[in-house]
């Protein structure tokens, strides 16, 4: 089954340090590498790798990486499930800016988020996004067996 992963841009402010590191993305990675070795094919997005010289103005502040649409594009036709990850709730804004567009996109594909944000807050991520499944603590093995069901077209709303 293909399985898109998405890293999502980042804010940037030339003033604060921390918004111009860049540090791999190891929480997708892993997912990656549990849903491959599962026999998934998998897609990962890394939006600030691709784009780390794009800088998309975002409300009142900029976003360094690719932009919502850019990332969405690269979204292939057949994916049967996306995952987004969310570090710090100071992403969440363009996090669900960028679920919602994924949603619309490929309305039928189930839309998950994983990382601390949703970990710390699935309630307020269900409310207030589109997204389908909140994963909570560590994803691996969440992920391959929601992949599993996806694609044998069982429910998983008891994992």
């Amino acid at each position: 089954m293909h399985i898109t992963l998405i890293e999502p841009p980042r804010y940037y402010s030339p003033t604060s340090p921390i918004s111009t590191v860049v540090i791999p993305p190891l929480g997708p990675a892993y997912i990656a590498a549990a849903l491959e070795e599962a026999g998934h094919q998998v897609l990962v997005i890394d939006a600030l790798a691709q784009g780390m010289a794009t800088y998309t103005p975002f409300r009142s502040i900029y976003l360094r990486g690719l932009p919502i649409d850019r990332i969405c594009d690269q979204i292939p036709k057949d994916t049967k499930m996306i995952g987004v990850s969310c570090m710090f709730s100071a992403q969440w804004l363009v996090v669900r800016e960028l679920i919602r567009e994924a949603k619309r996109r490929f309305p039928g594909v189930p839309v998950v988020l994983g990382g601390e944000h949703g970990t710390g807050m699935p309630e307020l991520s269900m409310e207030q996004s589109p997204v389908d499944v909140v994963v909570t603590g560590e994803g691996e093995e969440t992920a391959v067996e929601l992949a599993a069901r996806i694609q044998e077209g069982r429910p998983f709303d008891d994992i």
